[in-house]
């Protein structure tokens, strides 16, 4: 497809990876996010033809049509909680999930030069959605059930206004256990499970690219010159891309 245009595959992918990310970042701060603080509602009420159902607060990316409406690393829901609730109405309070100065206190305690700790802000900026956002606001919306694991078994030594990231589901197991807190150390690995459940569709989002070569390849379908190997490997590529 891309020689004809004088084009590598290469630049083909980065072009299609930039427009995947762009639509999945619209998709998010210019609907999803104005879907959620019900920004739609009362033109719902006074004009019910002007716009699908399905936008409005309460429906949208709700149950299954989560996979239609907004498939992304944290859950509507979550969102719902973290952001419309404690975000909005704690605003740079202690409560403020969202809050930068407290959520990088670790990092400025740190011995290191200014240079490293600046340079970790790139990894923070690719990743932040999949590594902070998604298990911190999936602990607010647990945190926001009373019947949930996480409302009942929350560790007394852990604030529950600490932030948490996918690398504190490795750490915290380790330093309850040290401390010889056993049932609180057994509590995180619980939570990731939980967590990791909720994102299993985004991450197959992510591979989906690299899904159609395999299959085709292992079929042996594939009917290109290329290796599907290759193909898959490239297509995996730009899904991660897409996604940072």
């Amino acid at each position: 497809v891309a020689q004809p245009f004088g084009l590598t595959t290469g630049l083909c992918c980065a072009v299609g990876a930039f427009f995947v990310s762009t639509a999945r970042c619209m998709r998010w701060t210019i609907i999803g996010h104005h879907v959620s603080h019900g920004g739609y509602d009362k033109l719902q009420r006074s004009h019910p033809e002007a716009l699908p159902k399905q936008y409005k607060r309460g429906i949208f990316a709700t149950g299954y049509r989560r996979f239609i409406d907004w498939l992304d690393w944290m859950l509507p829901g979550a969102w719902d909680v973290e952001h419309n609730k404690m975000h909005h109405y704690y605003l740079s309070e202690n409560k403020d999930p969202d809050l930068v100065e407290r959520n990088f206190e670790l990092l400025h305690a740190m011995p290191l030069p200014s240079v490293i700790k600046y340079a970790s802000m790139v990894f923070w900026m690719f990743t932040w959605k999949a590594t902070y956002y998604s298990p911190n606001t999936f602990k607010e919306l647990e945190l926001s059930r009373p019947r949930s694991l996480a409302a009942q078994r929350w560790p007394k030594s852990r604030p529950r206004t600490e932030p948490l990231t996918v690398f504190d589901f490795a750490r915290l197991p380790v330093q309850f256990l040290l401390r010889g807190e056993v049932t609180d150390a057994l509590f995180w690995p619980v939570l990731f499970v939980q967590w990791l459940l909720m994102v299993i569709p985004m991450m197959a989002l992510v591979a989906l690219p690299a899904v159609f070569p395999s299959a085709l390849g292992l079929a042996s379908w594939w009917p290109f010159a290329l290796p599907w190997q290759t193909a898959a490997m490239k297509g995996l590529i730009g899904g991660v891309i897409a996604d940072m």
